[in-house]
């Protein structure tokens, strides 16, 4: 994990812009158009993933990882559940990213890295 540029104590600046935008479009969007609670439900998830990711603390957690395999299947299983089109793509990237949680909650359990891509 690269260090964030100072702009609180330890606040990513460019994590906090992009949750703050996404918060601010995500919230006007929710309140001008009628969504189904599902996706309401994913527009607040995804606004407290990216909002939680701004902080050093957060993404420097040892659970930060499984936790962030949990948000993708979460949002690949909601958006398959949102969609109304045979969404067999959304299925696969689910089943995917199913697998990557369950080699991420088996990393967590014994310290390890495997099958991880650290940038």
């Amino acid at each position: 994990m690269s260090p964030s540029i100072a702009f609180g104590s330890g606040i990513s600046r460019y994590r906090a812009v992009v949750a703050l935008a996404f918060a601010v479009v995500v919230s006007l969007f929710v309140a001008s158009v009628p969504l189904p609670p599902l996706a309401v439900v994913l527009a607040v998830v995804t606004v407290l993933y990216l909002g939680a990711s701004a902080f050093d603390a957060v993404r420097s957690h040892p659970a930060f990882n499984l936790v962030s395999a949990a948000y993708g299947v979460l949002l690949f299983g909601l958006w398959y559940l949102i969609s109304d089109a045979a969404g067999v793509v959304l299925l696969v990237f689910t089943a995917l990213a199913a697998a990557g949680f369950v080699v991420e909650a088996y990393n967590y359990r014994h310290g390890t890295s495997y099958l991880r891509f650290d940038f």
